[in-house]
């Protein structure tokens, strides 16, 4: 069984920074130099990211992505190389590869500028016909791709049979409800945080049975909702699960969302889960949420997004990663 990743890598420069922090905002005065702690460099991406979290988890993984022609890309290939994963990569000759410089407060709150560089001369086409045949489940992260090659992918993974997992980006969910919902849709899962779902659904984001009843009925199979340090929230039209985070030493959040989504992902993989509205089992959908929320965690207390990604045999053996509290309730089905 394979995994296919779809979408963003990129390099990130991870710069903690202590200069210039006001509360919540980071002030800088024009003109003025300031002293930083040396960068880290790190491979990134969301559909990196997710990539490395299949791998050590002992799937067959592939890299379907782009970047450019330059020593950044290098550096990503090395990376991919690495860890085992596939690369079925379009290099640009006319794009650099994308970049992200994150700036990282001493509480572990980022901010981040980015250039999203190459990635939309990638199609579904570049990747070839003897890995679709293999593949159960695509991981998509649609970064900078248009709306119009979003779709066109999503119709072409269904169209081989190949379940799919997305994670949407800020410029795809800023198209609109009605471009969405025909995305979504066709998507077996669906991950967002709290913001984004409230912006996605018109509903306040305290109003969580009312946000998840929009979802239920705009997605295909499960939503998934992250909701930062509180933990994650999962229906399948018929219950709510609503999971707690593991406690963490928080360093740099970075990839947290990433980490999450991909583990919950791997979660169905690894118990075979056939899961479809109103037809999850609670084991197999705790299994999963526990296993997402201590990816996250894990990543959390190292800098990087991709540094702290557990192994299979990590999650099953720390003693940290083996409970989980989770409330079930349920909700009136959602016909579609």
């Amino acid at each position: 069984m394979n995994i296919l990743t779809i979408g963003t890598a990129t390099v990130d420069y991870i710069i903690p920074v202590s200069a210039g922090v006001k509360g919540k905002t980071l002030i800088f005065e024009k003109g003025k130099k300031y002293e930083i702690h040396p960068p880290v460099m790190r491979a990134g991406g969301g559909a990196l990211n997710a990539a490395v979290t299949c791998a050590r988890g002992g799937e067959s993984v592939i890299l379907a992505s782009e970047w450019g022609a330059d020593a950044a890309g290098s550096f990503l290939e090395q990376v991919v190389r690495a860890e085992g994963i596939i690369p079925r990569v379009t290099i640009s000759r006319k794009q650099p590869t994308g970049t992200a410089f994150e700036l990282v407060s001493p509480d572990g709150e980022r901010t981040v500028l980015v250039s999203h560089g190459a990635l939309s001369s990638f199609s579904f086409s570049h990747i070839p016909t003897k890995d679709i045949s293999d593949v159960s489940w695509a991981y998509v992260v649609t970064g900078s791709l248009p709306l119009s090659k979003i779709e066109k992918l999503i119709r072409s993974l269904r169209a081989a049979g190949i379940l799919v997992a997305l994670s949407p980006s800020a410029q795809l969910l800023s198209q609109g409800k009605k471009a969405l919902t025909s995305i979504f849709n066709m998507s077996d899962v669906v991950i967002m945080n709290r913001t984004e779902a409230a912006l996605v659904t018109h509903i306040s984001a305290s109003q969580t049975k009312k946000l998840f009843a929009e979802l239920d009925r705009m997605v295909r199979g499960i939503a998934v909702m992250t909701d930062s340090n509180h933990g994650a929230l999962v229906s399948d039209g018929s219950r709510l699960f609503t999971a707690s985070a593991f406690k963490a030493s928080v360093v740099d959040e970075t990839g947290a969302g990433d980490a999450f989504g991909s583990a919950f992902m791997l979660g169905l993989i690894e118990l075979r889960a056939q899961c479809k509205k109103g037809m999850c089992s609670e084991e197999e959908m705790s299994y999963a949420l526990r296993r997402g929320l201590a990816n996250a965690a894990s990543v959390i207390e190292h800098v990087g997004a991709t540094e702290g990604i557990l192994t299979k045999k990590q999650f099953l053996t720390q003693k940290r990663w083996r409970e989980c509290h989770i409330k079930i309730e349920h909700l009136s089905v959602v016909k579609h």
